[in-house]
């Protein structure tokens, strides 16, 4: 597996995620994925028309036993969908692996966000971006997606393990996320906590059930200590 920081103009990013207990964590989640080969990297403007095709795939397929064609048609682009902020921040990855004609895909992609914004894509209009302190707030956890085809293959968790890893590194103690419905478990396995259910309005007078949830850095660091030890 390659984990690789590509910025604008072909420049490697120069990151803290690789440190030894991360790096551990990229070999436990190698072993669980087989034969699978993915190149992990933090995401650039480029990515943004291949990210929207991915979010409205998964959206369609992995979300439809949560919520109806509706809350679907109405969540697309504004509360689930392409958060440019985040990538310009340097703080969303995409996931790779080659198709079965050999060309490389984005299979999924997820990041987090030094910023108050808990769920939503650009076109949200109550989007508040203003950056959060890291000494008395919580890192957000941002817009995770997996392709159809590709999930159960533990991408979604080597995504969570590096977007916990690079906030704690940026100083946060505590991580929340919005979860959709469709995700909770895969977030309650990872440790987090349910705090509340938001009932979001949507443009065409729906609402979409979100799940706000938050778990601690020292809980995600014991986690892969465990993982260790067990090894």
């Amino acid at each position: 597996m390659l984990v690789r920081g590509a910025q604008p103009g072909g420049r490697q990013l120069k990151s803290k995620l690789l440190r030894p207990s991360f790096q551990f964590s990229l070999e436990t989640k190698r072993a669980a994925m087989g034969k699978n080969e993915f190149d992990v990297r933090v995401a650039t403007a480029a990515d943004i028309p291949a990210l929207g095709e991915l979010i409205e795939q998964s959206v369609r397929v992995l979300q439809a036993a949560d919520y109806t064609q509706a809350q679907m048609d109405g969540a697309l682009g504004t509360l689930l969908g392409v958060d440019s902020q985040l990538i310009a921040d340097g703080t969303y990855f995409v996931v790779e692996a080659s198709a079965d004609d050999g060309v490389a895909q984005i299979v999924a992609c997820g990041g987090w966000s030094k910023r108050r914004t808990l769920f939503g894509a650009d076109r949200r209009a109550d989007r508040e971006d203003d950056l959060l302190d890291p000494a008395k707030e919580a890192a957000k956890i941002r817009a995770f997606f997996v392709r159809p085809g590709w999930e159960r293959r533990g991408i979604g968790t080597l995504l969570l393990s590096m977007c916990e890893n690079a906030a704690a590194d940026a100083g946060f103690s505590r991580f929340e996320l919005g979860s959709t419905l469709t995700g909770v478990a895969l977030y309650r396995e990872r440790g987090y906590e349910e705090l509340e259910r938001i009932h979001a309005p949507l443009p065409n007078c729906e609402t979409l059930e979100i799940v706000k949830m938050r778990k601690s850095a020292r809980q995600a660091k014991f986690e892969i200590r465990s993982k260790f030890l067990r090894g």
